[in-house]
């Protein structure tokens, strides 16, 4: 399996995966030393977008999966290149063409999103179990507001916390607000950051769905 694709293929599969402004890179490298990765490891973002400018998409390069979109080296990129976008966009030609050059866990959480409607796996009858003995109604077109705490708070039990306090702050403003519970999917912004596009739209098409039915 070849790990580099053909120059004019690739550079062109990026553009229109919308990271069509790489060329404003001129390799000053100030994203890189910016990049909080490089605290812990050695993180070279200036090659990868020089490998965007000549088509040269090295496949198994970890380092399109590395990055976690902070932003950091867009702040500070004397040419304001959309350094997260090109990156999305190489994520998006990667899970188009060679998936299984993915990490492991990236597709093991796509599968749950894709099954379960949640990264982790679990079950969706228990995404509502945050809400404990707080007695908070399900959302109906009664409601004027959609308390969507998401999948954090909802199954990891170290942060359920944070659901119910807000819950708890709403109430005590009087606030008439409502949840979908197990109806409830992930927001898909973080696959849709891991360049798949396709179940970031499934996902929010199921949420605005539920959230129409209600």
């Amino acid at each position: 399996m070849e790990a580099v694709k053909p120059l004019k293929e690739a550079s062109d599969l990026i553009k229109d995966a919308g990271g069509e402004e790489f060329d404003l890179c001129f390799q000053c490298g100030l994203c890189t030393v910016s990049c909080p990765w490089n605290s812990v490891r050695t993180f070279i973002p200036h090659k990868i977008m020089r490998q965007a400018q000549f088509g040269l998409v090295d496949l198994e390069d970890e380092g399109y999966w590395l990055c976690t979109t902070c932003s950091i080296c867009e702040s500070r990129c004397p040419r304001g290149v959309p350094i997260t976008d090109i990156m999305r966009a190489a994520r998006v030609i990667f899970l188009e063409y060679q998936y299984t050059m993915a990490p492991v866990s990236l597709r093991n959480a796509m599968g749950s999103l894709t099954s379960d409607g949640n990264p982790w796996g679990g079950k969706r009858e228990d995404r509502g179990a945050w809400v404990g003995d707080l007695n908070i109604k399900g959302f109906t077109r009664d409601t004027e507001l959609l308390y969507f705490p998401g999948c954090v708070p909802a199954y990891d039990p170290q942060l359920g916390s944070i659901a119910r306090a807000t819950a708890n702050i709403l109430k005590k403003t009087g606030a008439n607000f409502g949840i979908l519970g197990a109806a409830e999917s992930c927001c898909g912004e973080s696959v849709r950051k891991a360049g798949n596009n396709s179940l970031f739209r499934t996902l929010a098409k199921s949420n605005i769905e539920v959230f129409n039915d209600s």
